[in-house]
């Protein structure tokens, strides 16, 4: 048999229910903007109906559940296109910053000093005695010397900024594993009850997506809703327990490793492979510059020592040959004989009788210009080349970067239209759950004046 007190539990179940509903929605409304927050849902379901004569009936509505409107599909994808986005922008940063040390190939600091260099020696041809076209040539050597030294010393510095750089975000990484640990066991123990941490798996998607910038990575939920993180075949996360990465300082390639356990953790992706591809660059350009500095002063000192300078002496260098090997553009150096003293400069190819000679070892140092030093290519070649590896390097990675922030931009899209607070959903959400509370109220009003009449006025005629 239906009671009134039956249609009045009706009535406020709808009341709780619809009271519940209006919460989660303003719970979304508040939370448009928070970083990380998924879009909430109350499920409403009917209660349990009650037999009767002419067939069951229904007692009303409550909320079983509130529901987080996330698909860890589009959550993995997002995560490994951010992982390849955050490789190629710390790339691309790293490759325009060595693009832009060294310029154009001709037109740059070393590629124009060398050009000034054998056009200072080009000169000398015409005038083997003068004092000041010998002292061109010592301002345009040291002119050279210096601009390769500072080429040196700022990939020096460039690389000790990427080892900074890289220890930062390593400890950043820290951060996330011990928060993503940390996570774990709250979440765990917020849903012993059956309930979905909502907001507690909102923190820890956002922490384990900015990890996935830092590296590729493998998110595994356990069925006590913990989750697993493995980098490499290396655990992470397991559970409550993390395990932090260590930035360390292989002396022997001056580049700080990513480690884990005292072994380098393995990686394809995500900022930490960008900043091994940054080391390896950086190595290849000092490499390249080494040898150029190498060849120069090989080339030059070839040339040189056979001449003759003003003296009448031979059989000195014009660079220095003290330079430490595998550093020679750290190094380099003008000869101690040469250096401030102009006269000692070996312009001619035969001494006496003459006191000046001729100028046939100047025109030879000068056709250094055209020679093929460093396979098959001149010495303003082969810097040259460096130049271009680096633009190519440097314009494929812009590329790249580019494809990937598409890509994240297109696939996070996709997500928000699932996850993400639509305001003008919200309120049509907000009005009509408002409009079923007001409903629900009014049967409890309905129920409250039948009773009233029952109780109060039955027997009373004329009433």
């Amino acid at each position: 048999m239906i009671t009134t007190n039956a249609i009045l539990d009706t009535g406020v179940r709808g009341l709780r229910a619809f009271q519940i509903a209006l919460s989660v929605t303003s719970h979304n409304v508040t939370n448009a903007s928070t970083p990380g927050y998924t879009r909430q849902r109350a499920a409403l379901s009917t209660t349990l109906p009650l037999p009767h004569a002419p067939g069951m009936i229904g007692t009303g509505v409550e909320v079983v559940s509130v529901e987080r409107m996330r698909m860890p599909t589009l959550d993995q994808i997002v995560r490994t296109e951010t992982s390849q986005l955050g490789r190629w922008d710390q790339s691309a940063s790293a490759n325009g910053v060595l693009e832009t040390m060294f310029g154009d190939p001709t037109d740059g600091a070393i590629g124009h000093a060398l050009t000034e260099f054998w056009n200072a020696w080009q000169d000398l041809t015409t005038a083997p005695g003068d004092q000041g076209a010998r002292s061109v040539v010592l301002q345009r050597a040291l002119s050279l010397v210096d601009t390769i030294r500072d080429a040196s010393t700022r990939l020096d510095r460039t690389n000790t900024g990427q080892n900074q750089a890289l220890t930062g975000y390593v400890n950043d990484a820290n951060s996330y594993i011990s928060g993503i640990a940390l996570l774990n066991q709250e979440i765990s123990r917020a849903e012993l009850g059956g309930q979905k941490a909502n907001d507690l798996r909102d923190r820890r998607d956002l922490l384990i997506e900015k990890l996935s910038d830092l590296t590729d990575l493998t998110a595994v939920e356990q069925p006590n809703g913990m989750v697993d993180i493995d980098v490499g075949g290396q655990s992470l996360v397991s559970g409550i327990t993390s395990t932090p990465l260590t930035a360390v300082l292989n002396p022997a390639t001056n580049h700080v490793e990513v480690q884990i356990g005292g072994a380098p953790l393995a990686f394809t992706s995500g900022r930490f492979q960008g900043f091994v591809e940054t080391f390896a660059n950086i190595d290849s350009t000092r490499s390249g510059l080494n040898t150029l500095a190498a060849a120069i002063v090989g080339e030059v000192n070839a040339v040189h020592s056979a001449g003759y300078d003003l003296t009448d002496s031979t059989g000195v260098n014009f660079f220095s040959t003290s330079g430490v090997a595998g550093q020679e553009a750290a190094t380099i150096d003008l000869d101690a004989a040469v250096k401030g003293n102009p006269s000692k400069i070996a312009a001619s190819s035969s001494g006496p009788p003459t006191p000046v000679g001729n100028s046939a070892n100047a025109l030879k140092l000068a056709l250094l210009r055209d020679k093929k030093a460093i396979g098959g290519a001149t010495l303003n070649e082969a810097f040259g080349n460096i130049v271009l590896d680096l633009g190519s390097k440097s314009r494929e990675s812009l590329q790249r970067r580019e494809d990937y922030a598409s890509a994240v931009q297109a696939v996070v899209e996709q997500r928000d239209a699932i996850s993400g607070v639509n305001m003008d959903e919200e309120i049509s959400n907000m009005l009509n759950f408002q409009r079923a509370y007001e409903a629900a109220s009014r049967v409890i009003t309905a129920v409250d004046e039948m009773m009233d009449r029952i109780i109060n006025r039955t027997g009373r005629v004329g009433i």
